[in-house]
């Protein structure tokens, strides 16, 4: 049996602009999309994935946890240049990376509260 491959991963947020912010200084571009009258979110295709950024329906209770559950990674070229781009957009101060077997990384949370680890890429 092959093994399943990732093809969407939606983000559910408080503050879309803020998660936009966010993202784009990762290097994702976003587009706006809606789907028939379904709510307008951002997407972004990257390699086999989309990634799509929806606001929390209004009214709708977010878990304190749901966010924080969840952590995502990437693969960056240059943490430096991401680390720092970050940073100009108006972000929190980002940690010290650290030095690991798989290469330089850091955790860095996006608005949500969510887990960011960025990788450097081995070349």
């Amino acid at each position: 049996m092959k093994t399943p491959t990732l093809s969407l991963l939606v983000l559910r947020v408080a503050d879309v602009e803020a998660s936009l912010r966010f993202y784009s200084a990762l290097g994702f571009v976003f587009v706006r999309e809606q789907h028939g009258s379904g709510l307008l979110h951002h997407s972004c295709e990257t390699g086999n994935v989309v990634i799509e950024i929806y606001p929390i329906k209004a009214g709708a209770v977010q878990e304190s946890k749901a966010a924080g559950a969840t952590m995502i990674g990437f693969t960056v070229v240059d943490l430096d240049a991401t680390l720092n781009t970050l940073h100009d957009s108006n972000q929190r101060e980002t940690p010290t990376p650290k030095v690991s077997d798989w290469g330089r990384w850091v955790n860095v949370s996006d608005p949500d509260g969510r887990i960011v680890q960025l990788t450097e890429a081995i070349v």
